[in-house]
């Protein structure tokens, strides 16, 4: 029973911002010192103020304010550590879509024929957190050929180059990468539908 109560403060103290801050600002700064292997003013001023940048930086990505429509992410250690983890299987797979993109972009380009076949697409994202939204938002963007046009909530407005674009965003691909990276499991894909009249992106 004591065993129960202690793991049940431990979690509470880590949820508490000055506790969860002061570590990953020690952590920060102790690695600063070890890489640095000095330990005068001028070197361990821009290593505080680093680490100070990066744990605000990160607090914002991972612990955001709750908004109307969105969740909040587990505030523990180590679901911090494993959506690192997760985020750096992400990237490669972010890099290599977005190579591919470029040389469709490109046979786009230098074709005679030009297939071009821009559309507005809309979907509700079933993603429950403000920043994993705002991960694939960005990531629709960085890929060429799709450009995020607004954002709403849950709502997600692109613009696409051609039907490949469509297609291999309405794979859903991309948005179980995204959820993976938070956690989020029994993901439902969103229904993804063309944009034909003016009054459907008026939200």
């Amino acid at each position: 029973m004591k065993n129960k109560i202690d793991k049940s403060n431990n979690h509470k103290s880590w949820h508490h911002p000055t506790v969860r801050w002061g570590f990953q600002i020690s952590l920060l700064f102790a690695l600063w010192i070890v890489l640095s292997g000095k330990l005068d003013v001028l070197f361990l001023t821009p290593g505080i103020i680093s680490a100070v940048l990066v744990v605000v930086v990160t607090e914002r990505i991972f612990h955001p304010n709750e908004t109307a429509g969105f969740m909040n992410p587990p505030s523990s250690f180590k679901w911090l550590m494993k959506s690192i983890l997760r985020m750096c299987w992400y990237v490669p797979y972010l890099i290599w879509e977005i190579l591919i993109a470029n040389f469709h972009v490109a046979r786009l380009i230098i074709s005679p024929s030009m297939p071009l076949n821009p559309a507005l697409i809309v979907f509700e994202s079933p993603l429950e957190t403000e920043s994993a939204n705002a991960l694939l938002a960005q990531s629709i963007t960085l890929t060429p050929g799709t450009i995020t046009v607004d954002m709403s909530r849950h709502r997600i407005l692109v613009h696409c180059l051609s039907s490949n674009s469509r297609e291999s965003l309405s794979s859903g691909e991309l948005i179980k990468k995204v959820a993976n990276v938070y956690g989020q499991r029994n993901l439902k894909l969103p229904n993804i539908q063309q944009v034909t009249k003016l009054e459907e992106i008026i939200w």
